[in-house]
């Protein structure tokens, strides 16, 4: 099959939705279809298959923050003339003789800039339409759409239309405003009704699409528990940890989004219960996202002695994430809601000891290699977890057996199987029916 896979906007690398696009890529290219992107980069005067390849190297920011901030580069992509040609010259091949890299496999790249501002407008009309456009143009018999998008398989006709699920966090908590539940009920109730068949990443999550569509064809894939970073020196491992004043096997690890819906103000609220006991430091890292005022407000409320002990390093490059996993003495993500839980498995493909919540999809990405907090509500319980992982060898040690088994679940290998069984069922589908 030829598939073009349909992600307006990536963000980091590995983790989320750009890794999970960057697996169905690899996964759909190794089981033998031809696979394009679709997707929004702005080409600032350059040849856009390079530019993407470069970008998603770096895995420093968005494509269109690099303009100067997001009004910026939309600003950048119309003052090029692109506005009236959005395909004009746009279907990006790799050069004669180069290996495709991008994003680990795709044999090309359809780049419309505008793709992403049209879509976050809402000028959903002028979205599909192009998404149906650059389909036909590439004679796609496939198009995935890597996050949940307002499309129907009506807008992508002769093609068939399949959709990435995650999660349904913007309908399961009340930390989301309702202005994004809204927006995200409208897309996922469109993408449910009119999609042909879904790619889910967790157990939990299918199960939410077939209670809303129960005749759903549904196919969970997972994620991959992506290799994170690169090793570095001695020197530079023990420059990392000094810069932060910590001790290798001496502090708990946090990796995420700081957002309320990670419950990170329990979690500080846990440590300042805790930290007598464990007698070592919190380091949260992660850039602030939505609701970041109320976790900064509560953290200047704590006790001194509590506060600095609790390190918050921002964003961080890869180098520094490899050390801080690799020096930890566990990692802590009390979620209150998870489609899958990829800072469990990153932990765990460091062999770490995790502390999670036993919600959503957490249970699937932790298995038997993690202690669960029954009530990621209850404070109290996460203050006892702290102490239990940090403090009973005899639970750190079987916690740790089982480590490696759980992430062989969560290799690009396994998911690439997933990924072709599902393919070969629908093209069999598409067979029959045609």
């Amino acid at each position: 099959m030829r598939i073009l896979i349909v992600a307006p906007q990536f963000e980091e690398e590995s983790r989320g939705i750009a890794g999970i696009v960057r697996s169905v890529v690899a996964g759909a290219t190794a089981a033998g279809h031809e696979v394009g992107l679709l997707t929004g980069f702005v080409p600032d005067g350059r040849d856009p298959y390079t530019h993407a390849v470069d970008y998603l190297a770096s895995g420093d920011t968005t494509i269109l923050s690099q303009a100067g901030g997001l009004k910026n580069g939309m600003i950048l992509a119309v003052s090029q003339g692109l506005r009236g040609a959005p395909l004009r010259r746009q279907v990006i091949r790799p050069r004669p003789g180069e290996a495709s890299r991008l994003l680990g496999g795709a044999a090309f790249a359809v780049n419309i800039p505008l793709l992403y501002l049209f879509f976050h407008l809402r000028r959903l009309r002028i979205f599909r339409w192009l998404v149906r456009r650059a389909a036909r143009k590439v004679g796609a018999d496939l198009v995935i759409a890597g996050a949940p998008l307002p499309l129907t398989a009506k807008q992508v006709r002769p093609a068939r239309l399949a959709q990435v699920m995650y999660d349904f966090m913007p309908l399961e908590l009340s930390e989301i405003g309702e202005g994004t539940r809204e927006r995200f009920r409208q897309s996922i109730s469109t993408a449910i009704r009119g999609s042909d068949f879904f790619l889910s990443i967790s157990r939990d999550t299918s199960a939410k699409v077939r209670e809303r569509r129960p005749d759903a064809r549904v196919y969970e894939v997972y994620g991959v528990a992506h290799p994170v970073g690169t090793p570095v020196s001695e020197s530079e491992e023990a420059a990392i940890l000094d810069n932060e004043l910590l001790e290798s096997g001496r502090y708990l690890l946090f990796i995420s989004a700081l957002e309320t819906r990670k419950n990170l103000v329990r979690l500080m609220d846990a440590f300042r219960i805790a930290h007598p006991t464990i007698g070592m430091p919190l380091v949260i890292v992660g850039s602030p996202g939505e609701s970041y005022a109320e976790i900064d407000e509560h953290y200047r409320a704590l006790r001194r002695d509590v506060r600095q002990d609790i390190v918050f390093t921002g964003r961080v490059s890869e180098a520094k994430k490899h050390v801080l996993l690799a020096n930890c003495n566990a990692v802590v993500f009390p979620s209150v809601y998870e489609g899958l839980g990829l800072p469990v498995l990153e932990g765990l493909a460091y062999g770490k000891p995790v502390v999670t919540s036993r919600v959503g999809a957490l249970p699937e990405a932790g298995g038997d290699a993690a202690l669960y907090i029954a009530d990621p509500l209850d404070t109290a319980e996460i203050a006892d977890a702290l102490v239990r992982i940090v403090t009973d060898a005899g639970l750190r040690m079987s916690l740790a057996e089982h480590a490696a088994d759980q992430v062989a679940f969560f290799t690009q290998e396994r998911f690439t199987e997933r990924m072709a069984a599902a393919l070969e069922v629908e093209s069999g589908d598409r067979r029959r029916t045609s």
